[in-house]
């Protein structure tokens, strides 16, 4: 069995400018079996909200949040949903 050591991440925000979701990464670490896991090709959480460019708003300045799309996160969903897993 092999483990990886990974970080949860907090949902702060359900819907922000721009239809994102805005988490903050929580300090505490834990073990997650490799098997019990999901992998999507390509998908990456910004550093900003500001589009494309990765413009940082002021706001965002010193806030440490990252974002996916609403899309995105149905997309995650859709991977874990009980239908796909029987």
């Amino acid at each position: 069995m092999i483990n990886l050591q990974a970080q949860w991440l907090k949902l702060e925000q359900k819907d922000c400018e721009g239809k994102l979701r805005s988490y903050s990464l929580l300090d505490a670490e834990t073990l997650i079996v490799v098997n019990h896991t999901v992998r999507l090709d390509g998908l990456k959480f910004a550093q900003a909200k500001g589009g494309p460019q990765g413009r940082k708003l002021r706001s965002e300045a010193t806030a440490k949040l990252v974002y996916i799309s609403n899309d995105t996160h149905h997309s995650i969903e859709a991977c874990c949903s009980e239908e796909q897993s029987e």
